[in-house]
């Protein structure tokens, strides 16, 4: 199998923090992609709460609004320019605002 990422649905990332199931499912999607030594994108990621949840687990990346809503390439290359940082960096804070 070909295959270097998993990415975790953003219907499961919705209510991963206030339903029981999803945060069960979302646990098992990272114990699965871990064992198969998989990196892991959550997408639809729109609070603090969840950007926590997911990297306390071991979630490489996550995308969504968050951080920025979509943004055609242009945009998207300005809004990297006035970044001050990195969104992402391992271990430390996940972004700054």
């Amino acid at each position: 199998l070909n295959v270097d990422l998993l990415k975790i649905d953003k219907s499961f990332v919705d209510t991963l923090t206030t339903n029981s199931a999803s945060h069960l499912i979302v646990e098992h999607i990272i114990e699965m992609a871990q064992s198969l030594r998989l990196k892991i994108i959550a997408e639809g990621v729109e609070t603090a709460e969840q950007v926590s949840w997911l990297l306390k687990r071991g979630v490489q990346y996550c995308q969504g609004w968050h951080f920025a809503k979509a943004l055609p390439p242009q945009e998207f290359i300005a809004w990297l320019q006035q970044t001050p940082a990195p969104l992402t960096i391992r271990g430390q804070t996940p972004y700054r605002r």
